[in-house]
């Protein structure tokens, strides 16, 4: 079997669909020997937040000298993004493996056919078992989605997060906050502490609830630790952190005041590990794993044909109203010092949905920021048409007289690649085009552009240098 071969016969699985339960998961891992027991873990569900507080813990555990494993999910272009060992992406010739073997192991112990295993589990269980196999002594596991019925629910965690929570999948999980807040505290189990950065109250009294039936202590963001004193600009957060003890001038490099409030509950995660006897509670190790900390499609900039380019993979309402501030107060109208010799003019929107998402309430956050407005379609078959999005926002505009005095402008386009090659003739110096609406939206404009993505600090001090990255 190829790579590509093996890419396809995964993607095939999503034929399958979205199955809410662990029968299938179970029955696998029981087939492997159990391999998600062969480590100590972290498991992290949210709304929103979720992958970049991942990402803060593993640097943090690897930090501190444990091999240590990372599980996100989805991927923006490559699929091995998905599983990494201290960073390393898990090879194509191991994803290749794998498969190969679960897939023969299903077949002889009750019929491929029979168990009908979905995409996202049959990749659970490849994680499961390429962490074991490589010795990893610590994994922090994101859920897909919701937490309750996702397949990495089997594992049981040293420490669960529950990140901020906002409607998402309601679809899946329910029309309420507090049916999507018991999803994702489906993940506590009995006598494993919790730390949440939720701050809705309906949600934060139902992950109290939760805790308490499983008589896990829970450790709140605002009441048991919080951050203050928190500084943006280009090249990321910094900020003060109060909970066990008191650190200040915590720098991370990711951008906005919600990045902040991640790392929150990255830093009580490593205090409560710490306070356990797992990790050292060095504050020097804490600081380097913070300043080291790297998550694609998250205020990542990038420079492509001469443009500077912002992608962010806001998906639903509450991204997309962090995404739209931290623009207004980093990128657009920096308050204080900034790296910029000048902040960006205007901004040259690129967005696309998936259809099955709030199109609307994704869609009125950003548009007051934007200057022109690239309706486009990801390659999914569940991409919202370009037409449908312009339409949403036309008729929101007689309701928004916040929008900026220049005429706006919107186009469509059928493509990634044909939104950036309208967005480089509508392009003027000082502008910045972002590229938001899905993370599908992302992949697609990372393959297209073919550009390593640089460090927000050093697109403003580079001399336009274009690095390659190729997406499967």
């Amino acid at each position: 079997m190829s790579y590509n071969k093996a890419i396809d016969y995964l993607y095939g699985l999503q034929k399958h669909g979205i199955k809410l339960g662990l029968t299938n998961i179970s029955t696998v891992a029981e087939v492997l020997g159990q391999p998600q027991r062969a480590f100590h873990c972290v498991h992290v569900a949210g709304t929103n937040g979720k992958g970049s507080t991942s990402a803060m813990i593993a640097n943090i555990i690897g930090a501190e000298g444990f091999r240590t494993g990372l599980f996100t999910s989805p991927h923006l272009v490559r699929f091995t993004e998905r599983i990494r060992i201290d960073g390393v992406e898990i090879t194509e010739q191991e994803v290749v493996s794998l498969t190969e073997e679960i897939r023969e192991a299903l077949k002889n112990e009750q019929g491929e056919q029979g168990l009908r295993i979905t995409f996202f589990e049959f990749v659970t269980a490849l994680a499961f078992l390429h962490f074991q196999r490589q010795g990893v002594q610590w994994v922090v596991f994101e859920t897909g989605m919701g937490g309750r019925y996702d397949a990495t629910n089997i594992i049981t965690p040293q420490l669960t997060i529950i990140t901020s929570i906002s409607e998402d999948h309601k679809e899946f999980l329910g029309e309420s906050i507090a049916e999507i807040a018991a999803e994702k505290a489906g993940i506590i189990k009995r006598g494993v502490e919790v730390v949440t950065g939720c701050r809705d109250e309906v949600a934060l009294g139902v992950i109290k609830a939760a805790a308490r039936e499983n008589q896990s202590a829970v450790d709140v963001y605002g009441a048991d630790f919080a951050v203050s004193n928190v500084r943006l600009s280009v090249d990321g957060t910094t900020l003060d952190y109060a909970g066990h003890d008191t650190y200040r001038d915590l720098h991370i490099p990711l951008v906005g005041p919600h990045q902040a409030e991640n790392s929150a509950c990255a830093i009580r995660a490593w205090e409560v590990l710490s306070g356990k006897g797992h990790l050292s509670g060095d504050e020097g190790v804490l600081r380097r794993a913070l300043e080291g900390v790297a998550w694609p499609g998250r205020c990542e900039m990038a420079s492509f044909d001469g443009m500077s380019v912002l992608l962010d993979g806001a998906h639903n309402p509450d991204a997309m109203i962090h995404l739209a501030a931290t623009l207004r107060d980093v990128f657009v109208n920096p308050k204080g010092k900034t790296p910029f010799l000048r902040p960006f003019l205007r901004i040259i929107l690129i967005i696309g949905t998936m259809s099955d998402k709030d199109k609307e309430n994704i869609i009125a956050p950003i548009l007051p920021v934007a200057h022109r407005v690239i309706f486009t379609s990801a390659n999914s078959p569940r991409a919202e048409r370009p037409e449908r999005l312009v339409a949403i926002a036309r008729a929101m505009l007689l309701e928004m007289p916040e929008m900026p005095e220049v005429e706006s402008a919107f186009y469509t386009t059928d493509s990634l690649r044909d939104a950036l090659s309208l967005a480089r003739t509508l392009y003027q110096k000082g502008d910045l085009v972002v590229v938001t609406g899905s993370f599908y939206t992302v992949g697609d404009a990372k393959e297209v552009m073919g550009g390593e993505v640089v460090s927000l600090k050093d697109l403003t001090e580079s001399t336009g240098k274009e690095k390659e990255e190729k997406r499967f």
